[in-house]
């Protein structure tokens, strides 16, 4: 009777889970890549930051790769890792770099 319940909250984690991963995947390519305008933030380039995301956007992709598009099989700590990783990125997106975490959604969005 309840496995329509549980299959559909399996779903709705699994697509949580994608989009996180995209959405954290998504922040730190764009930061790598130079896509931000950091010179306002930033007088000088910050290494330490550079090197957290480069850390973060690691994992985030070692774990997309681990688990090869099947998120069914996610590990328990992968997912706290995952969610971990997302809200490092938006703690930098506001604390670091002065945005709105309103604004974080939109700009990285969750699909990829």
């Amino acid at each position: 009777m309840f496995k329509w319940l549980k299959n559909k909250l399996t779903k709705s984690m699994t697509n949580e889970m994608v989009g996180c991963m995209n959405q954290t995947i998504n922040f730190c390519d764009n930061y790598l890549n130079g896509e931000f305008d950091i010179t306002e933030v930033f007088k000088e380039p910050n290494i330490q930051l550079r090197m957290l995301i480069n850390q973060i956007n690691s994992e985030a992709k070692a774990i997309k790769m681990d688990i090869n598009d099947d998120w069914s099989e996610i590990t328990f700590e992968d997912k706290e890792l995952v969610l971990k990783l997302n809200k490092d990125c938006r703690r930098i997106w506001t604390n670091e770099m002065g945005e709105k975490l309103s604004s974080f959604d939109q700009k990285f969005l969750k699909s990829r």
